[in-house]
């Protein structure tokens, strides 16, 4: 379904390039974000979208590539659409919206898609958050609440890269009144110098009047380093910046070494209109000073990355996730967490000497190779499977891995986040054994949302199916009325409204339609469900078809009627007869 842009385009387009995020690299911090929100909605794909005039920039991306795709018919140009609401597609192969899309209806036949906009403080919606799944689900409302705080960090993340840059543009500036500007226009033949400053002047001997017009070549000479001048000359045929130091004279001829940064400068449509060229006298004074000044930015900045790594490094040590590094070589354990640790009982130590095939049930080293396969070819970013991890005491526990390959890094590694899912495990078979049980009931259940208008059925048994003729894909959202059709005033659905108006339970008898347009006599029990806050959320139903049973007392009562009938008939006969014997006796008397 294609969308307009949203009314404020124009503005949010400006955002988006006022934050100038479009072409920026993927990074830990954003890979992690995204990483963190498929974990936390457990899905196949997560990714961040920013949405421009007519591309999505795909960037950070889990399960799938970095890509720019087409703007039109996407999801997160819907969302989009209300900066501050999360949308939820939970089916869109059934969802108007999305049904026809050729996201759905091919490949990579989209089911499910959650994406919560990255809103700037004003307002504006920049792009997305969004996690994706290829078979239909629903959010939890701790999903729902956990990517609305990603996307969060993901825009506090952009805002303080955003205020970097400008504080950078600002030092710039300064730095600018310092030294000398000078700008060409880049429309003309020969880059004629259109502006200089009076730092120019200062620095070169030559008034702006003599130097209008002419092109910035003729500040060089004799000793001027032809490499540096090619190493301008290609930056400024391909529109790039560049900074050379390269020798340069003044008016009077006395050489100087000078620093020179040119930048190009486009208009709103992207069009070079002009270059802008910084001049700083790099005699050795100046250049050993800069030379200084970047030595103690280096130690400064390794400083913190170091600082950050050690940061990094903690919070995988303490995770609750085991998180394994392996050679991308040998498969060998370079790294394993605490939790890792903990969990499979083996030391610091122990632990460096291991094999995936040591502690992974079933694991050798060819299937090994083919989990990587897709890894290595690029086919896949995440390899995700469930398997049964061994203690070193040989007890086994269930685990969730989330495997990647890290060629970036020197040597490139493989990482590994494994989640025990024990727990897990147990509740979800708590959960089928409940639902198994509630199947084999010989009354119909159904389960009723009490926050929607209408109280739309969320689940229905196969008992109930067959007592009414639909399909449980047929009940599911349909309000419970649906059994009585075009009857809804009769006095079992009042006495149903007055007791849910009082938070009560009710036991009532409806005359109930099939899905054929056959009739029974459904007797419902029907009892509110409150969470643990007290908050009403459901009602739980229990259905019994006793139109037999009704027929049946209906029968016996009959019976019986007509047994009271005979009886009460055989005595007006019997005294009858008694008369009919007296009246000769009578007459003779």
């Amino acid at each position: 379904m294609k969308r307009k842009p949203p009314w404020n385009e124009a503005v949010r387009l400006a955002a988006l390039e006022r934050y100038g995020i479009l072409d920026m690299p993927s990074d830990a911090v954003l890979n992690s974000i995204v990483q963190a929100a498929a974990n936390l909605c457990e899905t196949p794909i997560a990714l961040i979208s920013l949405v421009d005039s007519s591309y999505l920039w795909l960037k950070p991306c889990v399960g799938m590539p970095e890509i720019k795709a087409p703007r039109d018919y996407s999801f997160c140009n819907n969302a989009i659409q209300e900066p501050e609401k999360l949308l939820e597609v939970e089916d869109a192969s059934k969802d108007e919206r999305f049904k026809n899309n050729y996201l759905v209806t091919g490949e990579p036949n989209i089911r499910f898609y959650a994406g919560k906009p990255l809103v700037t403080p004003d307002g504006i919606a920049l792009g997305t958050l969004c996690v994706i799944d290829y078979k239909p689900r629903r959010l939890s409302t701790t999903q729902r609440d956990g990517l609305d705080q990603l996307s969060n960090a993901v825009m506090e993340l952009f805002h303080e890269r955003l205020e970097s840059r400008i504080t950078a543009i600002d030092h710039i500036v300064e730095q600018a009144i310092q030294d000398g500007v000078m700008i060409t226009d880049a429309n003309q033949p020969g880059n004629p110098i259109t502006y200089v400053n009076q730092a120019f002047e200062l620095l070169t001997g030559y008034s702006k009047a003599e130097v209008l017009g002419k092109n910035p070549r003729f500040l060089q000479g004799p000793d001027t380093d032809p490499d540096k001048r090619s190493q301008l000359c290609n930056a400024i045929a391909e529109h790039k910046s560049c900074t050379v130091t390269l020798k340069n004279y003044r008016k009077d001829g006395v050489g100087f070494w000078n620093q020179l940064t040119v930048s190009p400068v486009m208009d709103s449509s992207g069009k070079l209109i002009s270059f802008v060229g910084i001049q700083r006298n790099a005699d050795d004074r100046l250049l050993a000073e800069d030379r200084s000044l970047r030595l103690s930015k280096t130690r400064q900045q390794r400083e913190q990355a170091r600082a950050s790594r050690n940061r990094l490094a903690q919070i995988v040590e303490d995770s609750t996730n085991e998180i394994y590094v392996l050679d991308a070589d040998s498969f060998q354990i370079m790294n394993a967490n605490r939790s890792a640790r903990n969990n499979l009982g083996y030391s610091f130590d122990e632990s460096q000497q291991l094999m995936p095939w040591d502690y992974v049930e079933g694991l050798t080293q060819e299937n090994m190779n083919g989990l990587i396969a897709p890894l290595r070819a690029g086919v896949l970013d995440t390899q995700v499977f469930e398997t049964v991890h061994r203690r070193k005491d040989g007890s086994t526990y269930p685990v969730s891995t989330h495997l990647q390959y890290m060629a970036a890094q020197d040597p490139p590694v493989y990482t590994a986040i494994v989640q025990d899912i024990t727990e897990r495990q147990r509740q979800e078979e708590s959960v089928r054994l409940r639902e198994r049980a509630i199947e084999a009931l010989d009354v119909g259940v159904t389960i009723l949302d009490a926050t929607k208008e209408n109280n739309p059925l969320v689940y229905v048994n196969q008992t109930l199916c067959r007592m009414t003729g639909y399909s449980a894909d047929e009940l599911i959202g349909q309000g419970a009325g649906i059994f009585q059709r075009n009857n809804r005033q009769q006095i079992p659905h009042l006495e149903v409204k007055a007791a849910q108006a009082k938070g009560e339970s009710v036991q009532v008898l409806f005359n109930s339609v099939r899905k054929n347009g056959s009739r029974f006599m459904n007797e419902l029990s029907l009892s509110p469900v409150h969470n643990a806050k007290g908050k009403l959320t459901h009602y739980i139903g229990i259905n019994r078809d006793v139109t037999e049973k009704l027929e049946t007392e209906e029968r016996s009562q009959r019976s019986r009627k007509i047994e009271a009938v005979g009886q009460l008939a055989g005595g007006i006969a019997h005294d009858f007869n008694n008369l009919l014997r007296s009246l000769p006796e009578i007459w003779n008397s």
